[in-house]
């Protein structure tokens, strides 16, 4: 299957305010040439900020990889954290992270809680059935590569493609490397906004950060919520 942008769509999404707006490696023009390691054991690591300050980190790894009814499933694992320490676990596996449909499992803990399995809360097929990923409008944006271009980040210095677009008015920039696994995103920033970089990455080594017992997450049933809302007498 080809991961070229998947997982960075992924990432970008993750960063809400940064990115939300632009479907940016929807734009990325096809003749980029990188293929960043899409393996179990790989993670990657990116320092958030806004407007010039910090406002926390992401991190995403593959854990681990299984054949299932004759489809490859991975285990993936997110990490945001915000800029006061307060961090969610989200861990999921799925044939495509940016595919809602083929999520099989969902388990979310958040910091100083017990971690949650959530499968109930999973789209059905045919509620994901509708794409999520924006049609390529080659009018929509423009872009421009340039090949071979140094850039330093927190962890380390890399060679990268870098990708600058024009969308909608908005200036957005990024520096891509097939050296750093999953997604090849060294670096990305949008014009007064903000940006992420790579700050920790790895080919192998990854491991579930979720601890304690998992426990299934119950949702009220109806009819008790309606009956919370009806006087005593009238029950």
């Amino acid at each position: 299957m080809e991961r070229k942008f998947v997982a960075t769509l992924f990432v970008i999404a993750l960063c809400g305010t940064l990115f939300g707006q632009l479907d940016f490696f929807g734009y990325l023009p096809e003749n980029l040439e990188y293929a960043p390691k899409f393996e179990p054991g790989a993670w990657v690591e990116y320092r958030i900020t806004e407007e010039g300050k910090e406002a926390g980190s992401v991190k995403f790894s593959i854990i681990s990889k299984e054949q299932r009814d004759g489809k490859e499933y991975f285990s993936f694992e997110y990490k945001m954290t915000d800029k006061e320490g307060n961090w969610t676990i989200t861990n999921f596996s799925a044939t495509d992270p940016d595919d809602k449909g083929t999520y099989v499992s969902l388990v979310v803990q958040r910091k100083g809680e017990e971690a949650l399995r959530m499968d109930s809360m999973l789209e059905t097929k045919e509620v994901a059935a509708k794409p999520t990923r924006a049609k390529k409008d080659e009018t929509a944006a423009k872009y421009s590569v340039e090949k071979g271009v140094q850039v330093s980040v927190p962890a380390g210095k890399f060679e990268t493609d870098k990708v600058t677009i024009v969308k909608d008015e908005e200036l957005t920039t990024a520096w891509v490397s097939s050296d750093v696994p999953i997604i090849g995103l060294v670096k990305a920033e949008q014009a007064e906004k903000g940006g992420v970089e790579l700050i920790g990455y790895g080919s192998e080594g990854a491991k579930t950060e979720i601890t304690g017992e998992i426990r299934d997450f119950e949702t009220p049933a109806l009819n008790n919520i309606m009956r919370m809302t009806v006087p005593p007498e009238d029950r």
